[in-house]
């Protein structure tokens, strides 16, 4: 995992440092705009995910020889594809929204902060209604003391739980997990078959009383907004080195 990052962001600094980066987005466009982002945003998502698919993949061999893993080759490429589906268009978007903006006011990075911070907010909300249904099947939990307890346990804590689901986990892993997520009315209490069958009822609590414990303690909402405001600063941190006139 640390090698994979190491390599990407050691081509993230190459495409951006470099003659490279703006020779590759030129090859895309020609003179138009709309092409050179539309390539930008094509080599951002691709070239990382092709650096990083060694890297990933030996660490799912490992993860394999522990008996961690129990999906086969072909639903890890499919797992890989459905990713680039889902980063194309969001990395399309935003890169189209800034180069627009820069070309309509000079404080194009205000408004492209802003956006991050939103952009950010709105996929903490999405993740779990959009996104996760996309990797995983959800069932209601039968009803049923467990089901029962479980709920017990959030209304115990104060915290509003729309269902109780069951994600099929075990056509990835074997690991064990449980979490809570949405926010308000959309969330739930998730949790994997494979705790179900391997887990005694008591010890299914615990591991939901933990992940409750999260929102108690407003965990998601906490990280959520320094997500935000990370987001932000960075976009201004960016503005700044690409205007930089020593560096360029």
């Amino acid at each position: 995992m640390l090698g994979g990052r190491v390599a990407a962001l050691g081509l993230m600094l190459g495409l951006g440092l470099t003659a490279g980066g703006a020779g590759l987005v030129a090859a895309f466009g020609g003179g138009t705009w709309g092409g050179r982002v539309a390539g930008a945003a094509v080599s951002l998502v691709l070239l990382p995910e092709v650096l990083g698919l060694p890297f990933a993949a030996r660490g799912r061999v490992v993860r394999r020889r522990f008996g961690l893993v129990t999906q086969g080759w072909g639903g890890w490429w499919a797992d890989v594809l459905r990713g680039l589906l889902i980063s194309l268009p969001l990395t399309f978007g935003a890169l189209f929204a800034v180069y627009a903006l820069a070309g309509v006011t000079g404080h194009w990075w205000v408004w492209a902060a802003l956006g991050a911070a939103a952009l950010t907010v709105l996929m903490s909300w999405a993740a779990p209604m959009i996104f996760e249904p996309l990797f995983n099947r959800f069932t209601p939990m039968e009803p049923g003391p467990l089901r029962d307890a479980l709920l017990a346990l959030a209304a115990r804590d104060g915290v509003t739980v729309e269902d109780v689901l069951v994600a099929d986990a075990s056509r990835r892993t074997t690991a064990l997990n449980a979490y809570v997520s949405g926010f308000g009315r959309t969330r739930r209490i998730v949790v994997y078959d494979t705790l179900l069958t391997t887990a005694q009822p008591r010890e299914v609590e615990l591991v939901v009383a933990h992940e409750l414990g999260h929102v108690v303690h407003r965990d998601v909402p906490r990280g959520t907004a320094l997500g935000a405001v990370g987001a932000a600063v960075g976009v201004c941190v960016l503005a700044a080195v690409v205007t930089w006139r020593p560096l360029l």
